[in-house]
């Protein structure tokens, strides 16, 4: 080989390889932004009463991502977090609370992107009362005690919220205490008992999850609280079925005709429940209660005529529910069957 050899190798290398790279495309970076955050609700610098519902609104949107896939966090620069419960599909945040204490807060919503890039918003709120303390003293010892944390409660029932209030400067009866809901607002207002027994009677909270908070603030201004979160459930309407006869079935007017039908509720036995079997044109046929099981059957003899057969169910707490089917009742001795008009 000759000493030119190598040389026109290594040249020749080098012009390949700049030929292919003139030949590839560059690679265009990927530049993610940040997400656009905003609070509409409540106003920079509001004044609340300790205890009153504050309702929060905002905004998020984000160019790469969508907005309910965000993950948003109010918080309060007192109480820590609020809420953390993702946007609609269109960016918006509403939630409610009165659980606030009192002081000046800041408060932040933060919206975090797929990327891990953060924006921030803020606003000023100011709770008035609620007890901030002096620093003459220790705060009163509470504690709540009914329901249980993590208890569920049907909306129909009467719920007893117990708690205890102590101090050890003043007379329990002379305390002031607060009962909130985080959905509902404040339950009640006043001063244990002399024992520091707080006991108060309530129905129809609504619909959701509550946190129900005890407050107690002694004559230092010193607060207190402990709380539980409970769930309220709708006492939902009992389920009815007719299963037997079909819908637009027909009978002779002679006929003894076997009716079946069942019956659930979420709450009561089925044998509880008030049930009533009713014809459009014979009016009530039976109100016997349904079997253990739930299944009620009844036999009768109908009219001739067109009918409307419901069966209705009502539960303890006055929930109705009818499955209604139709049937035809026909008299042998005015039946043209033949069609030939006699």
């Amino acid at each position: 080989m000759s000493k030119l050899a190598p040389r026109l190798l290594l040249l020749g290398g080098l012009l390949m390889g700049l030929s292919l790279s003139g030949c590839s495309s560059p690679e265009l970076g990927f530049r993610n932004t940040v997400p656009v955050v905003g609070i509409t609700s409540p106003e920079d610098g509001q004044v609340v009463n300790f205890g009153d519902a504050i309702q929060f609104e905002g905004t998020v949107q984000d160019k790469q991502d969508a907005a309910n896939s965000l993950d948003v966090v109010w918080e309060s620069s007192i109480d820590g977090e609020i809420d953390s419960d993702a946007a609609d599909a269109t960016g918006f945040l509403l939630f409610t609370t009165s659980t606030l204490s009192g002081g000046d807060h800041v408060i932040t919503l933060t919206a975090t992107d797929t990327q891990g890039e953060s924006a921030v918003a803020s606003v000023n709120v100011t709770v008035v009362g609620g007890g901030a303390g002096n620093g003459i003293g220790e705060p009163p010892t509470v504690s709540l005690d009914n329901p249980v944390d993590g208890s569920t409660i049907l909306q129909s029932d009467a719920v007893t919220i117990l708690g205890l209030v102590w101090d050890e400067d003043q007379d329990p009866g002379t305390l002031e205490a607060s009962l909130v809901s985080s959905r509902d607002g404040g339950l009640w207002v006043g001063s244990p008992d002399e024992f520091g027994r707080v006991e108060f009677e309530t129905t129809g909270l609504s619909v959701g999850m509550h946190t129900l908070r005890l407050d107690a603030i002694d004559a230092d201004d010193n607060r207190n609280s402990d709380q539980v979160q409970v769930e309220v459930i709708a006492d939902a309407r009992p389920g009815v079925i007719i299963e037997e006869p079909g819908e637009g079935d027909w009978f002779w007017n002679t006929d003894t005709i076997r009716f079946e039908g069942r019956v659930t509720d979420d709450v009561d036995h089925p044998q509880d429940l008030s049930l009533r079997w009713a014809s459009s044109i014979d009016g009530v046929l039976s109100a016997a209660p349904a079997n253990p099981t739930g299944s009620t059957i009844i036999d009768a003899t109908l009219s001739a005529g067109f009918h409307t057969i419901g069966l209705t169910a009502v539960d303890s707490d006055g929930n109705e529910a009818t499955y209604s089917m139709t049937l035809d009742v026909r008299d042998p001795l005015d039946h043209d069957g033949d069609l030939d008009g006699y």
